[in-house]
Formats: C-alpha cells, sequence, structure tokens
C-alpha cells in the first residue's frame, strides 16, 4: 500500500517537472519581433547619429508673444497667429522637416513647440524616447489623435543595453492623418518624462 503512494507521488512529481521544462522552453523561445513602420522607427532612434533640433517655450506678452529657444535665443512676435508661430520656428531651425530622420531636441521648457513640416499627405506616425504628451495644432484646431498604442512588439523588441540593464527604445507612438502642410507641435513634459532630452523620428505610412 505504502509502495503504491509512494509510486504515484513519484509519478506526479515527475509530471510537474516536465510540464516546468516544457513551460520554460516555450517561453524563452518567444521571439518579439518588430516589423513595419515600427522597426523602421526603431533602427532610426537607435542610430547614433541624429539632428539638433531647437525648441521654443512661448509667453503670451502684452503685444505678442515671445519664444524662448533651448539655445537661450528669445524672439518676440507682434502677432497670436499659429502662422507666425511656424515661421519664427522655422526661421530658427526649431523643425522636424525630414521623415525617417533621428531628431535630437531638449525642451525649453515643461510645454515646448516645433514646427511639424509635411511634404506628403497620409497617415503619419511620431514616436519619441521619453515619455511625453503631444498636440498637434493647425491654425486654431487641436487635431484629433489616431492611436497612441505601443505594440508589445515594439516594447519588448525594441531595446538597447546599457551595462547590465535593458531598456525600451520607444516610449511614445502617436498616430495621425495629416496634409501635405506645417502644423504646430507642442511637446509636454508630464511625471513620467525622464528628463528634458530625447529623440523623436516621423514616419510615414
Amino acid at each position: 500500500m505504502h509502495r503504491n503512494k509512494l509510486k504515484m507521488i513519484i509519478l506526479l512529481m515527475l509530471i510537474i517537472s516536465i510540464c516546468f521544462f516544457i513551460g520554460c522552453s516555450d517561453y524563452e523561445a518567444k521571439n518579439y519581433e518588430v516589423s513595419g513602420i515600427d522597426a523602421i522607427a526603431a533602427e532610426i532612434l537607435s542610430d547614433t547619429v541624429s539632428t539638433d533640433i531647437l525648441t521654443a517655450g512661448l509667453k503670451t506678452l502684452d503685444d505678442g508673444l515671445q519664444l524662448s529657444y533651448s539655445n537661450g535665443v528669445k524672439d518676440t512676435i507682434s502677432s497670436f497667429t499659429t502662422t507666425d508661430i511656424l515661421k519664427s520656428l522655422k526661421d530658427s531651425v526649431a523643425v522636424f522637416s525630414q521623415t525617417e530622420k533621428n531628431y535630437f531636441i531638449k525642451r525649453a521648457a515643461k510645454e515646448c513647440y516645433v514646427n511639424l513640416d509635411l511634404n506628403s499627405s497620409g497617415e503619419t506616425v511620431i514616436y519619441a524616447t521619453d515619455y511625453v504628451k503631444l498636440q498637434l495644432i493647425n491654425g486654431t484646431d487641436t487635431l484629433s489623435v489616431k492611436d497612441t498604442t505601443m505594440p508589445l512588439e515594439l516594447i519588448s523588441g525594441a531595446f538597447h543595453n546599457e551595462g547590465e540593464h535593458s531598456e525600451s527604445i520607444v516610449k511614445l507612438r502617436y498616430v495621425y492623418d495629416l496634409e501635405s502642410k506645417e502644423y504646430l507641435l507642442k511637446i509636454i513634459g508630464t511625471e513620467q518624462t525622464m528628463g528634458n532630452k530625447m529623440h523623436f523620428a516621423i514616419v510615414k505610412e
């Protein structure tokens, strides 16, 4: 009787061990592969070569607006229109003017601005390497974002190593349907934002 019970216990332990090792093998074999435009963005943002872009904070004055750029330069415009703000940003090289390029920025303020100048229409995805909030302004209207979902493949499949630590490259992914024109892009720091410096990439679908 005791011998049969012992055999049952050993058999049960053997089955549990086999299931455990099979489960571990399946887990280790799981590979998250980034594809499509997400793969393009991850590759761009992994590149050590980038283009420095200024940003500007906005301050309202009695007779207009003052743009304080991240290089310390200030520009005062006697206008409150988006068109004039975009012109100042473009003249000061605070502009994302190309897709599939690694842009490096330093935020001039908690809420700062750049000019997003697109030369083609269609679905446009904005990626960043820090946790910030974006608002895209067209004239006096703030545009609705189509999607802010971060695919699991992008979170788990695109990362870089720093010493003993691995960190996801892409922290932000905003999808818009946009026309070929200039937009005012507002970058807003949040409680999750890790610092003032970050990289951006604009990729067309």
